[in-house]
């Protein structure tokens, strides 16, 4: 078992693998936010040491669902960006060092992998000053594809009893404090957390699929807004799932047509071949 901190100060390429809902995303968007925060004018430079065991390097975060081949690694990041850099800019501000964060490897079309692979070849072979970290789905994923480049690759585990708790925690004190109707609270957070952790000892099914993050954010918010009855089926944690997913993207109106559609997909997507 390693911490973050331990992997990315030990290795130069890292490959973050982990199943659906485990927080590979979130990890790039912290790694993301450490970084550029030890750079801004005024913060404090050794937040990145203290957090992520590195100096600070300038966070180059690059959502690989859009790569198609048609527009280098580089470019992509700058397009994603709201304020849009040349690539002079770009140099400038990775002269020192740059951190690519490329999330995602398993959301790549089958034809346009292979290239992305060498794409990233090139990249940790011609910038010695880069530093790599690459999230995929364990399912998609094999350790041969970048272990050549010299990634090593490691495993996003579940939250375990003591974390599950903390981010319950967490989570019950912001909602207790945001005076939100759906999330009006007046017992103490404590009693809340230990109310969720019974329900949980009732359901051994669904006690597992909370040691992941997003079921458990998901449970959790069903469970805080009194959506979640004391035994109920996957399916129909799923159904509710869905439903508080579309209820906050305010998507409020013609639930049922959505819902539809999300159950068309599924079919549709279950009885197409080779694919995950």
């Amino acid at each position: 078992d390693m911490t973050l901190r331990e992997v990315l100060g030990h290795q130069r390429c890292v490959v973050l693998q982990g199943p659906p809902g485990a927080g590979k995303s979130t990890l790039v968007h912290y790694i993301t936010r450490v970084m550029a925060s030890a750079l801004l004018p005024g913060n404090d430079p050794s937040l990145a040491e203290r957090r992520l065991a590195l100096l600070p390097h300038f966070p180059i975060r690059i959502p690989l669902k859009s790569y198609d081949q048609s527009k280098k690694l580089i470019a992509l990041a700058l397009d994603e960006l709201e304020n849009p850099l040349a690539i002079e800019q770009l140099d400038i501000l990775t002269k020192k060092g740059a951190m690519l964060l490329l999330d995602g490897l398993d959301e790549v079309a089958p034809q346009h992998f292979r290239p992305l692979i060498s794409e990233i070849d090139l990249l940790v072979k011609n910038h010695p000053e880069y530093r790599f970290v690459v999230t995929t789905r364990i399912t998609t994923y094999r350790v041969k594809d970048l272990a050549p480049s010299g990634f090593v690759t490691y495993t996003v585990q579940s939250l375990n009893q003591y974390q599950q708790e903390q981010l319950l925690y967490r989570y019950f004190r912001y909602w207790s404090q945001t005076g939100s109707s759906l999330y009006r609270e007046t017992v103490p957070v404590e009693q809340r957390v230990q109310e969720f952790r019974d329900r949980m000892a009732q359901n051994p099914a669904l006690a597992r699929l909370v040691a992941i993050p997003l079921w458990l954010t998901l449970t959790a918010s069903l469970f805080y807004s009194n959506h979640l009855q004391p035994f109920v089926s996957k399916p129909e944690i799923y159904r509710l799932c869905i439903e508080n997913l579309l209820h906050r993207r305010y998507i409020t109106e013609q639930t049922d047509q959505h819902l539809l559609l999300l159950a068309q997909i599924a079919w549709e997507i279950h009885n197409s071949p080779n694919t995950t």
